[in-house]
């Protein structure tokens, strides 16, 4: 993105790419913009130079195709490293934005939520990162509503803890890395089978997907259709996020 000839030569490779498989658009995953994130290179440019590339992207692709990127709860960062006020003109050219709202919390001996619909108990350490805050905080920047997606996390983490709730909290502030900086963390699933249905122990500290949970016997479907814990588990509801919760 740092020059025009980098975003030119991306555009005719991305426009190569949708002529040939007859895609719907481009989504861009760019984590993120004027911040390390995972070590990534990064400048104080780097998001007025992605408003260059939507324009050279959105010109060639027409008006018919999908411009769309991942972001954070937070929008795109500015040259001082503050979230932009005003992302009304990267909207002229984008589709949608989809909002990133998980991986807010890990797992730890003192669990948050995953991905928090919102902090309605005012006692979260990252108040900026669920989705309501994500929701309001694009809005006001200018990014129309019918343009703002939710990414949905359909996994969990697990913890190995003796908390019965959840806390706002999965490391002391002085270590937690800042929202902007990437705080979507990937980790594969671990290949080996639990030595017994309903122990998750060689799974402590990994992400776990819903059928993962079903898979080990944590969870079961009952005679009305629903799932219900299984195998010792209990489940629970963390009202300040509005999360599931499974121990």
């Amino acid at each position: 993105m740092s020059t025009a000839s980098n975003r030119a030569k991306l555009v005719n490779n991305l426009m190569e790419a949708v002529n040939t498989y007859g895609l719907d658009g481009i989504d861009i995953d760019w984590e993120y913009p004027n911040s390390p994130g995972a070590g990534n290179p990064h400048s104080s440019a780097d998001s007025a130079n992605l408003l260059e590339f939507f324009k050279e992207l959105r010109n060639e692709l027409g008006s018919a195709k999908i411009i769309s990127a991942a972001v954070t709860q937070l929008p795109w960062l500015d040259q001082k490293g503050s979230p932009l006020k005003d992302v009304s003109e990267y909207a002229k050219y984008m589709t949608f934005v989809n909002i990133m709202n998980y991986d807010v919390f890990d797992s730890s001996a003192h669990p948050g939520p995953n991905a928090p619909l919102g902090d309605f108990c005012k006692t979260s350490t990252q108040p900026q990162a669920n989705a309501q805050a994500a929701l309001e905080q694009w809005a006001k920047a200018g990014m129309p509503p019918s343009k703002i997606l939710l990414g949905l996390a359909l996994y969990g983490y697990v913890s190995k803890s003796t908390d019965k709730k959840l806390t706002g909290s999965f490391a002391p502030a002085s270590i937690r890395p800042p929202l902007a900086t990437g705080m979507h963390r990937r980790r594969l699933p671990d290949a080996r089978k639990t030595p017994a249905m309903g122990d998750l122990s060689s799974m402590w500290g990994q992400q776990i997907s819903f059928s993962q949970l079903i898979s080990s016997g944590a969870l079961v479907k009952n005679a009305e259709g629903n799932y219900e814990a299984h195998n010792g588990y209990t489940m629970g509801w963390d009202n300040c996020s509005d999360t599931p919760v499974c121990g």
